[in-house]
């Protein structure tokens, strides 16, 4: 079964998948690599403890720390899993990797920068938006699959 969007105009679709694809990953960029902070606190932070950071926010009980971390960080991927499937041409194995090298590639650009942290969670909630928008295209490819056939 081949997972890829039947279309009439391919040149038209695949143009706007390259476009919003770039468009995601300048998106990751601008929010992971340079939003820098100054401030009086160490070169660099490091937390390597699987989900020490997720559990530290679940039970400070603060909303908003909640939902910009842990929704914020699987939001962010999102997109780049939905639209690296259609890049892709359906391999859902090749875009889950390319999330999972592109969320340890900016945590890595972290380290480097001043006031950021580098975190072992913000790698797996990163991947868990990746894995969730291939499953979005996965599900989309086969809606409008399934529309096109009934027409």
């Amino acid at each position: 079964l081949q997972y890829y969007i039947k279309t009439e105009n391919k040149i038209q679709f695949n143009d706007n998948i390259k476009s919003c694809f770039f468009m995601s990953i300048l998106f990751i960029a601008s929010l992971t690599i340079f939003p820098i902070e100054f401030s009086t606190k160490g070169l660099f932070e490091i937390n390597l403890i699987p989900f020490k950071t997720i559990l530290i926010l679940l039970s400070s009980g603060s909303i908003i720390d909640i939902l910009a971390n842990i929704f914020g960080n699987t939001i962010l991927f999102t997109p780049l899993g939905f639209f690296s499937y259609f890049i892709y041409k359906g391999n859902k194995y090749k875009a889950l990797k390319l999330c999972l090298l592109g969320t340890i590639f900016a945590e890595t650009i972290q380290l480097i920068l001043p006031a950021r942290l580098t975190d072992i969670d913000d790698v797996i909630l990163n991947f868990l938006g990746g894995y969730i928008g291939v499953i979005l295209a996965i599900k989309f490819t086969k809606y409008i699959n399934s529309k096109q056939k009934s027409s």
